[in-house]
Formats: structure tokens, C-alpha cells, sequence
């Protein structure tokens, strides 16, 4: 191992050979992803719920994205969307829910990299042997949820400037409306003793 500079910290090495700069790149993007998302969300919400603005924002300002989607999909669903809009929205949310998942095991257990493979445990928080869950993902799959976050961050615009569509060309909307690349791993569970 030979070091690229002299101010090159042994830290960065370390990072460097194990993988965890990468997962700390790509983990910072999913974050800030996720957040746009969620003020996206917020968006629709004021946009949708036909309240001013400072009313809309004094009911769900600060909400729990899981509190402010299940207020959001209610007002979907008695607004004037049309089916297919209101069945767009509603895989948009599903998809969202998956990532959620992944989120949460992520920021809240932590991660560690060993080249391009993750690991994700609650081992040292788990209640009991029982409940001890290990994820194993590959870069790929932070790569994937971070190109379906964008991606449902643009589709959920869409229902709010149906008109924009007609901006893209069709080679980008198929791009936009694929399947999803992300696709849940389940954790695996310690063998009982």
C-alpha cells in the first residue's frame, strides 16, 4: 500500500481499501434524495389539499413522512386526479414505502463496506437473539435506490404538471416510468442457538 500524498491520513486509506468511502458517498446521496423527496412530498400536499398554503403547512409542517403520506393519499384519493393519476400515485407510494425500509436500517443500524458489499446490522441493539437481522446489500443496491428515488421524486411532479410530460422526450419517460431498480433484500435472521 503506497500513499498518494503525504497528507493523506491513515483514515483515507483505510476507507479506501475497505469500501466505506463509497458507501459514505453513495449513503449521503440516498439521504439527501430521501429528503427532497420528503419536501416533495409537502409540496403535493399543499399543492393538492386545495388549503392556503399557511393552513396546509399549520396542519402537516413537520409531519412524519409516514403521517404526511397517509394524509396525502387520502386527499388523492377524494381529489380530482384521474384514476390512472391516483394508481400512479399509489405505486409511487408503495415504492417509497420499500425505500423507507431501507432507510431506516440503514440511519438507524449503520453500515459497514468491505469493498462493494454492505452490511447492516441491529446485532448490538436487538431485544433477543431471536429478533437479530443482518442485510447484506452490494453497492448496486444503494446505486439503484438512489436512481429511484430521483425518479419518483420526478414522477410524483408529474401528477402536480401533468403538461411537463409533454416537455420530455420519449426515450427519457421510458427511462422514467421502468420498472424500479431497487429491489428489497430481505435480512437474514441468526440461526437460533
Amino acid at each position: 500500500m503506497i500513499m498518494k500524498s503525504k497528507h493523506q491520513t491513515l483514515a483515507d486509506i483505510l476507507q479506501s481499501e475497505s469500501g466505506e468511502a463509497d458507501l459514505y458517498r453513495r449513503l449521503g446521496e440516498f439521504i439527501c434524495r430521501y429528503a427532497e423527496l420528503e419536501t416533495a412530498c409537502h409540496v403535493m400536499f399543499d399543492y393538492f389539499s386545495g388549503l392556503r398554503r399557511e393552513i396546509a403547512r399549520s396542519i402537516m409542517g413537520g409531519a412524519r413522512l409516514v403521517d404526511l403520506i397517509s394524509a396525502l393519499t387520502k386527499v388523492i384519493e377524494v381529489g380530482t386526479l384521474s384514476e390512472p393519476q391516483k394508481a400512479e400515485f399509489r405505486v409511487c407510494v408503495d415504492h417509497l414505502n420499500v425505500l423507507t425500509q431501507l432507510r431506516h436500517k440503514l440511519i438507524h443500524r449503520g453500515a459497514t463496506a468491505k469493498r462493494e458489499d454492505i452490511t447492516s446490522t441491529n446485532l448490538l441493539t436487538a431485544k433477543s437473539r431471536e429478533t437479530v437481522e443482518v442485510l447484506r446489500l452490494h453497492i448496486s443496491d444503494l446505486e439503484h435506490a438512489n436512481s429511484d428515488l430521483l425518479r419518483l421524486h420526478l414522477r410524483l411532479v408529474l401528477l402536480m404538471s401533468p403538461d411537463v410530460r409533454q416537455k420530455f422526450d420519449a426515450d427519457f419517460l421510458q427511462r422514467l416510468f421502468k420498472p424500479w431498480e431497487y429491489k428489497p433484500v430481505r435480512p437474514q435472521r441468526l440461526a437460533k442457538a
